[in-house]
């Protein structure tokens, strides 16, 4: 634990275990020196990373395949602090971080929900931007890196200019009524894959408008012209805008009846894992409806209950 109000200071290069890192109160001094750990968490109130040394300082966070969340802040000193993100976890930082050495994700995610004022971040191959904070310096994703605003559903803004390489992948998440957003103040080059996906109950409509980026732009993302939605349907992405037009949608679910020996097998297509199957006996009572047992997944396999004078079935949306 770095805990109490007087300072840790490194006096060497990887004077700290590689451990995750629980932060306390009190600032942790990297003194000119590197330091790799594991993970950076709170611990007993909010501190700060940083380097009163007389040579630039590298943090390296290592999150292997863990998660972790601090909102500590990054800072320099007498000299510049620098922040490396490897493994492939996530690291989310919700505070105020007015560092100014470079920011590079390399591995896995660094999801920022508070504030990068002064790094410069460049997000490599493998790894990949999140959050909804804001970054006040130029952000660069290049080849095989990914942007993904929101996380749930929310909205990453940058103040400086924003650009997606050749290669890079854009990431957004939307719902009918909702959608990731990236505000670029300081404009936005396009560049590589556009992937959006759906993940709300209800499916979307032709012609659904989502503003995706609000900001100054050139350039384009490869596959504009036809985005193909996860969990059904295809858009188009207008770059000048910022715009994301729904321009086809999958038919509705047709449910299937086939009668075997005593059982009835339900089973229904263009479904995108967003319908249910729902039953009742005897009558139409719209209170009377029950999600039928194993009714998230086609088919479903119902024994005949020669009992029951009549038995109801439809399919419903989450």
């Amino acid at each position: 634990h770095a805990d109490g109000s007087g300072v840790i200071r490194l006096g060497a290069h990887q004077a700290l275990s590689t451990n995750e890192l629980q932060h306390g109160p009190g600032p942790v001094d990297l003194n000119g020196f590197g330091l790799t750990i594991g993970g950076l968490s709170d611990f007993a109130g909010i501190g700060s990373m940083i380097n009163d040394g007389p040579r630039p300082s590298m943090l390296t966070i290592d999150t292997r395949t863990n998660n972790f969340s601090a909102a500590c802040a990054l800072m320099d000193g007498a000299s510049s602090l620098g922040l490396t993100k490897r493994g492939a976890g996530r690291q989310t930082l919700s505070g105020i971080n007015t560092h100014t050495g470079p920011t590079l994700v390399r591995e896995g995610v660094l999801r920022i929900d508070g504030e990068i004022t002064a790094s410069p971040v460049t997000v490599s191959s493998g790894g990949e931007l999140q959050g909804t904070g804001t970054i006040y310096s130029t952000v660069k994703v290049e080849s095989g890196g990914r942007l993904a605003p929101g996380g749930p559903v929310g909205t990453l803004t940058f103040n400086e200019l924003l650009t997606l390489e050749a290669g890079s992948t854009s990431i957004f998440e939307l719902t009918a009524t909702s959608n990731d957003m990236v505000v670029a103040a300081g404009g936005v080059v396009y560049g590589g894959q556009l992937v959006v996906t759906n993940v709300g109950a209800e499916p979307l409509q032709v012609g659904q408008v989502f503003k995706l980026f609000d900001g100054i732009s050139r350039g384009d993302f490869d596959n504009s012209a036809s985005v193909q939605i996860g969990g059904g349907g295809t858009a188009k992405f207008d770059p000048l805008t910022g715009e994301l037009t729904i321009i086809s949608v999958p038919p509705p679910a047709s449910l299937n009846v086939v009668r075997a020996a005593g059982t009835l097998e339900l089973s229904w297509t263009n479904s995108n894992g967003i319908y249910r199957l729902q039953s009742q006996t005897n009558g139409l009572d719209p209170n009377m409806w029950f999600d039928y047992p194993g009714g998230a997944t086609s088919p479903v396999t119902v024994p005949i209950d020669q009992s029951n004078g009549s038995v109801y079935f439809r399919l419903i949306t989450p």
